[in-house]
């Protein structure tokens, strides 16, 4: 009977061994996953950073581009009103020079 029971707890420690050699294995594997979900969480947050920087580089240009454009119509706008008062000018300067020579005439006289 006693080395039935001694027989049993040899073969239970066995069984043990096989267990904790098991779990070593599962624990190396788990490690081993760990490390290549993070290199692959890593490659990802890069490719995303950089499809980030190159919409937020579009997303600029078109902006840049935007005020280049808006700046070109005010700039036209004025040239446009400029004109208008040089138009203007040349319209009334017979008119001015008319007045300026009535005036100094009518001082002197």
């Amino acid at each position: 009977m006693v080395d039935e029971l001694r027989k049993i707890i040899d073969e239970l420690q066995q069984v043990e061994k096989v267990v904790d050699e098991i779990n070593e294995l599962a624990n190396s594997m788990r490690r081993a996953l760990l490390d290549m979900a993070y290199v692959e969480a890593e490659k990802r947050k890069q490719a995303v950073l950089e499809e980030m920087r190159a919409w937020q580089s579009r997303l600029y240009d078109e902006e840049v581009g935007k005020a280049e454009e808006a700046a070109r119509e005010i700039q036209a706008k004025g040239v446009y009103e400029v004109e208008k008062v040089r138009r203007r000018a040349e319209q009334v300067k017979p008119q001015a020079e008319e007045l300026v020579r009535k005036t100094l005439l009518g001082i002197r006289g």
